[in-house]
């Protein structure tokens, strides 16, 4: 066959209309809030700020660091940082699905390309509004191990070169949140539980990363000691807490659909399910299905490596199923298919952009300096980005003061509740702080919790809150209430008259 004839056959074509399509909806679609504010954190960071002290954020320093290289990039060339992050990780990511199809394209020789096709898919279009998320990051680091212990299942040699890269990647994942350690472990039990062998559970890559994030823990404890003293407290006394109770979480639409597309994938491949990439890609998936229950929010992105595993597994197995002839075992390869895609509707909610306030700031003052009294960080960030600001509060927002208030309306425990009170006055304390250094634009919101009456509550805060003027409200539609609060605006009144700041 000839040069064009290869580049033009189907198996090649569709790997590159995939990341065509990857590369599409990141030009259209605004990267998460999150990654906004962890940016942010980044940014902050090499002004100099002290990470867990100037400024907080709940993850450990790894969720920050992940997004360190594209700003340092921004500093040098003025490129943006999170359209540099963007561009890393549509590449490293691409990388990374290719070296996975590399680790066991010999082990599926009649769908192979179906495989490389899905796990493409899986890892640059599927995530949508979660790209860039943890969970994402954390994914594609992990896929070179997934790769190994596919071979391990299949009792096929694996290169040390190999190992030790792919253990090193792993070892970083859990470094991101310690709840991906399990989505690490999984593939090794299933592994360990096939062969009847608990030392199947020591192959030298999954020790890598253990002893990667021994160290790692072990290094944050020494130089930055403030995470364990100013946020772990904060997770004990107003995060954890906020959990769904337990049932709710197991009875919700993701982990059902999941239960319902493994069952379909079994009655449709049956003893199959077992194979070595089939088996290993199921196995993680449902260590990442008990991330998310463990994590207790229900947040769609949790659901993500879950449901990327699954559907980079399903059509690979379900497609001997498919050209089978035999009608019993095709309608369930069929469900199985439909219920995994079923997940990707939660991955579409594209963010929030601020429209009403961005444009009315930048009218006004170039660069602002922000901060946010409000429950939720999304109109701080993107907002600040939009505006190119610069964040200027310690929190990404009030929600320790949301937390704390819902929290006490549900005990009357007398020691719960002063430690409570503890945690409000605090950030109001904070809050207090943060105005104290004049940012050019407060962002209030508005519902539903009573910001504007939490402001008038503080005669200091409300003292300082008289130094600004509303400038722009932005109450949002009724589909964008149901999941972010509306926001006001307010600017320093000095600002007001003066010309926009260059």
């Amino acid at each position: 066959m000839s040069f064009a004839g290869r580049i033009f056959k189907i198996d090649t074509l569709l790997p590159v209309a995939i990341l065509a399509l990857a590369v599409a909806i990141r030009l259209m679609v605004p990267i998460d809030a999150n990654i906004d504010w962890l940016v942010s954190n980044c940014r902050r960071f090499l002004d100099g700020a002290r990470l867990y002290k100037d400024i907080v954020e709940t993850n450990p320093p790894m969720a920050i660091f992940i997004y360190l290289p594209a700003t340092v990039v921004e500093r040098l060339t003025g490129w943006p940082a999170e359209g540099v992050f963007t561009a890393m990780l549509l590449v490293v990511g691409t990388v990374s699905a290719w070296f996975f199809h590399r680790m066991v394209r010999g082990l599926v020789p009649d769908t192979h390309n179906i495989l490389l096709a899905s796990v493409l898919f899986a890892v640059m279009v599927a995530p949508l509004s979660a790209f860039g998320e943890r969970e994402h990051v954390a994914l594609v680091l992990l896929l070179p191990l997934y790769g190994i212990a596919i071979r391990r299942a299949a009792a096929t040699p694996v290169p040390w070169p190999l190992i030790v890269l792919a253990g090193a990647l792993a070892g970083i994942a859990p470094m991101i949140k310690p709840y991906f350690a399990l989505g690490v472990a999984a593939p090794y039990l299933f592994i360990a539980l096939k062969r009847r062998n608990v030392f199947a559970l020591l192959a030298p890559e999954a020790m890598l990363a253990a002893v990667m994030l021994g160290a790692y823990a072990l290094l944050v404890a020494h130089f930055i000691p403030a995470y364990a003293k100013e946020v772990v407290p904060l997770l004990v006394d107003l995060y954890q807490p906020m959990r769904l109770p337990l049932n709710e979480v197991l009875i919700s639409f993701k982990p059902i659909m999941w239960t319902l597309s493994a069952i379909c994938l079994y009655i449709a491949i049956r003893r199959h399910v077992f194979d070595p990439v089939t088996g290993v890609l199921m196995a993680a998936s449902a260590g990442f299905l008990l991330v998310m229950i463990v994590q207790g929010r229900n947040w769609p992105y949790h659901a993500y490596p879950a449901v990327a595993l699954m559907l980079t597994a399903i059509p690979q197995a379900i497609l001997p199923a498919l050209t089978s002839g035999v009608p019993k075992r095709r309608v369930p390869a069929i469900a199985a298919a439909i219920a995994a895609c079923a997940h990707l509707s939660y991955f579409t909610g594209f963010g929030y952009g601020g429209g009403g306030v961005v444009a009315p700031i930048r009218a006004v003052v170039k660069h602002p300096t922000v901060m946010s009294i409000s429950f939720d960080l999304t109109p701080g960030h993107p907002i600040t980005t939009e505006t190119q600001g610069t964040w200027a509060g310690t929190y990404s927002s009030r929600w320790i003061t949301a937390n704390a208030n819902y929290l006490l309306r549900r005990t009357s425990d007398p020691a719960r509740r002063a430690k409570l009170k503890a945690w409000v006055a605090y950030d109001r304390g904070v809050a207090n702080r943060d105005l104290k250094k004049h940012p050019d634009i407060v962002l209030v919101g508005l519902g539903p919790f009573n910001w504007p009456g939490w402001i008038d509550a503080d005669p200091e805060t409300r003292r300082l809150m008289q130094d600004y003027a509303p400038l722009a409200r932005d109450t949002l539609t009724p589909a964008q209430r149901q999941r972010y609060e509306g926001v006001e605006a307010f600017i320093r009144k000095d600002l007001i008259a003066a010309p926009a700041r260059p």
